[in-house]
């Protein structure tokens, strides 16, 4: 027995001094900060074999670096584009790069003479996601219009091989989308109720797996080693096993949920043995051990001051990177990694590279701007049906921000009942404006009748003293997006319990610029499309009111996104009713990407 004892303890300690020299092995500090850029930092890239680094940023700067980080190539285009993505061929001859002269565009800049060869359309309204396949064969495009657009290399260009488009109701535009490590499944994921894996027969992608799953996924990542890939939701990272195997058709399934895992997961990137899992978070970048899928946690680095848009791993792992909504990129460094010298001249006019001597604490981006509620609930109407739960739930809500969220009672504005006639409301807009500084947020909760005229393709509210077939006494909601657009609030949130109000969304995308609370942001979250909506039992919430005030009631974390709110009312008003509430950014009212954050009251 004490032999066997201690044969075992022998074999443990073993086991765990090779955990513990992995561990060692990706310990990361603060090594070169890239800062001064006029935008976030969208994508930070090191290329297959670690002679270059891209980088790409919100005022549509693209710049080149080799190794020792000296700027040999940059380009600055319109910088309404927004920030695109960059991938390298595996050969390092070329990069490839998005939103080069319209957010259209895939650019191929070959390094060798830093010549543009090919420049094309890749998608009919925006190109939200660029992704190679490990071999350069394969270049996928997702666009904000549902479709994937799939080039294949051909001498020096790229020719169009497939389109694919989505037949997902409630699919609005890819967040990612990736290729296996084999090359022979294509992923793809985002606002939708799928995540979706094509398989290659012949240069042909074909759905061989749509898994359900209704939340929104931020980021994915295959394994390089392993049949499996990690998901990123809005607070859990989920991974997912092929079952089968390399079998004809996958089965792709759950295997480990990980919630709250640290906020937010912006990007996944793995080390080349698959050994550790990196992710783009909420302020910090996390560090993972593999370990077979079941995650062990191994550092935290907090080093950015916002949200952590894309990371990256040197090939060799001695170099992890980091880009930024705070307009910085960051160079980590092992420990293990061999001194070498890096070039310290300026990359950029304003941008400066500066080697760290000390730590950067995470921030809140919270900018001390106030909140205000607008309550907006008709029950008695004079024309139309009485209602049984408008104005209730709009008291509700308010009481419920109030006593629970950072809202005080001098910031509130009620419109009940007699009050609520289609002057008062524009009055209260118009109040709002003058109230409402470039800090502060407004939310808007409106609950009564709404109604919308196909043959205009205009929806409207209600107000009071509305009589039936005199739409010159409806408030239209064109009128209303208009009111808002004028109103300089950093977050408009517009939440409208009432029948067809999906019309106040259009029916274009949202660009790509990911959600934070430092842009300004105009969302919407209604309780339908163009349908007939439930007011509820008399004494009741109305069922969107009801889960909207749930989700406000249960909720116990400090700060959550707007979109946390919507995508959860989503669900469960969609599969307890026969509704289906809409929430997604206004457009052409100010969207610049952002979000509304809810904090509870300290």
């Amino acid at each position: 027995m004490v032999k066997r004892y201690f044969k075992t303890l022998i074999a443990f300690l073993i086991i765990l001094s090779s955990f513990s020299l992995s561990a060692q092995n990706f310990i990361f500090s603060k090594y070169k900060t890239l800062e001064g850029y006029n935008g976030i930092v969208r994508h930070f890239s090191y290329s297959p074999k670690g002679n270059f680094v891209a980088i790409t940023v919100g005022d549509n700067t693209i710049e080149l670096y080799d190794n020792s980080f000296k700027k040999i190539w940059n380009y600055q285009g319109n910088s309404q584009n927004q920030a695109g993505e960059v991938a390298f061929s595996p050969d390092e001859k070329y990069l490839i790069f998005s939103n080069y002269q319209s957010k259209k565009d895939i650019a191929i800049l070959r390094i060798s003479d830093k010549k543009i060869v090919q420049l094309f359309n890749a998608q009919p309204y925006m190109v939200t996601r660029i992704t190679l396949s490990s071999d350069g064969n394969y270049l996928a495009v997702g666009g904000a219009d549902k479709e994937i657009n799939i080039f294949k290399w051909n001498l020096e260009k790229f020719e169009p091989l497939q389109k694919i488009t989505f037949d997902d109701p409630d699919f609005q535009y890819i967040y990612s989308i990736k290729f296996s490590p084999d090359n022979n499944y294509l992923a793809a994921c985002g606002i939708a109720d799928n995540i979706y894996i094509y398989k290659k027969e012949k240069d042909v992608f074909s759905v061989a797996q749509a898994i359900p799953y209704k939340y929104w996924v931020y980021c994915l990542a295959f394994h390089p080693k392993e049949s499996s890939f990690v998901i990123g939701t809005t607070d859990s990272t989920l991974i997912f096993n092929n079952s089968n195997g390399k079998s004809a058709k996958p089965n792709f399934t759950r295997k480990y949920k990980y919630g709250n895992t640290g906020g937010q997961n912006w990007d996944f990137a793995f080390s080349k043995d698959g050994k550790n899992l990196i992710a783009a978070k909420q302020y910090s970048v996390k560090i993972w051990n593999w370990n077979g899928g079941n995650l062990m946690d191994q550092s935290d680095l907090e080093m950015h001051k916002e949200d952590v848009l894309s990371v990256c791993l040197s090939p060799d792992n001695f170099y992890l990177l980091s880009s930024s909504v705070d307009k910085t990129a960051i160079v980590y460094k092992s420990s293990d990694a061999p001194d070498v010298a890096v070039n310290n001249q300026t990359p950029n006019k304003g941008v400066i590279l500066v080697e760290d001597k000390k730590d950067n604490t995470p921030i809140n981006s919270n900018l001390e701007g106030k909140n205000y509620l607008l309550a907006i609930g008709i029950n008695k109407y004079k024309y139309w049906p009485q209602l049984n739960n408008a104005t209730g739930d709009a008291k509700d809500v308010k009481a419920l921000l109030l006593s629970k969220y950072q809202f005080e009672s001098n910031n509130v504005s009620e419109l009940y009942d007699e009050e609520a006639t289609y002057k008062s409301i524009l009055d209260k807009l118009m109040q709002m404006k003058t109230k409402i500084g470039p800090n502060d947020n407004l939310l808007i909760y409106f609950s009564g009748h709404g109604f919308y005229n196909k043959d205009i393709d205009e929806g409207f509210w209600i107000p009071v003293e509305a009589q039936k077939n005199q739409e010159t006494e409806f408030l239209p909601n064109s009128t209303l997006l208009k009111y808002l657009k004028a109103i300089n609030a950093k977050h408009i949130f517009l939440v409208a319990d009432a029948c067809f109000s999906g019309a106040l969304f259009s029916q274009g995308s949202r660009g790509y610029i990911d959600n934070v609370e430092k842009f300004k942001s105009r969302w919407g979250l209604t309780s339908g499309r163009l349908e007939v909506v439930s007011d509820g039992q008399t004494g009741k919430n109305s069922p969107f009111a009801s889960y909207f005030i749930k989700f406000l009631t249960e909720n116990t974390k400090t700060q959550f996104s707007v979109s946390e709110l919507i995508q959860y009312v989503k669900i469960a008003v969609s599969n307890n009713s026969d509704q289906t509430p809409i929430g997604s950014p206004l457009k052409n009212v100010g969207d610049e990407g952002g979000e509304f954050i809810f904090y509870l009251k300290k």
